[in-house]
Order: structure tokens, then C-alpha cells, then sequence
């Protein structure tokens, strides 16, 4: 199996673990997440830096393979539970305007 060069990611990981926990932390003050919000972000955080530290070694692609599909799970799950809450926070998309025509136009 092929193997990747080394590639640092840390400074990447770095950030998202700091500004990522603290926007999520927001949006939790805001009513906007739940328990299991948390817990993905904490999956994908554990995935990154799994991978992350096989990227900075320079790894085989086999090794990598595992950790990249879980992350991909988890990322999705994410993904799909986000959309989930934003549905339910009132917004202009789609309102139109006072006169029943989009005020766009």
C-alpha cells in the first residue's frame, strides 16, 4: 500500500478543538444543540487527532483507512443532526414580502 508523505495538520486541529468547542458552547447557551451534538464533536475530535498524528509521521494509507471512514461517519452524523436543529430556527428564508411578493425582486 502506498504511503503519504508527512503532513502536519496540529495547528488545524489545534483550532478547530479551541474555537470549535467554543462556538459549540454558544450555540448550547442558545438552545440550539443537545447532548448528542456534543458527543459527534467529540468523536470527530478524537478521529482528527488520531489522524492526524499518523499524517504527521507520514503513514500508510491502510493504517489511516479505519480512523478516515469512523471520522466520515461521524462527521455525517453531525452533519445531519445540525440540520436538524437549525430547521427549527425562525428566519426570513422563504418569507415572503409584506405584499405577498418577494421583496428581492
Amino acid at each position: 500500500m502506498a504511503k503519504l508523505p508527512p503532513i502536519d495538520l496540529t495547528e488545524l486541529l489545534k483550532l478547530l478543538k479551541s474555537e470549535g468547542r467554543s462556538e459549540l458552547n454558544a450555540a448550547l447557551l442558545g438552545k440550539l444543540g443537545n447532548v448528542t451534538i456534543v458527543r459527534e464533536w467529540e468523536k470527530i475530535l478524537k478521529g482528527l487527532d488520531e489522524i492526524v498524528h499518523k499524517l504527521a509521521e507520514g503513514a500508510e494509507i491502510s493504517v489511516i483507512k479505519g480512523p478516515a471512514l469512523q471520522l466520515g461517519k461521524s462527521v455525517a452524523t453531525l452533519s445531519s443532526l445540525a440540520s436538524q436543529v437549525l430547521s427549527f430556527v425562525p428566519g426570513p428564508v422563504g418569507i415572503p414580502g409584506s405584499e405577498g411578493t418577494n421583496d428581492l425582486l
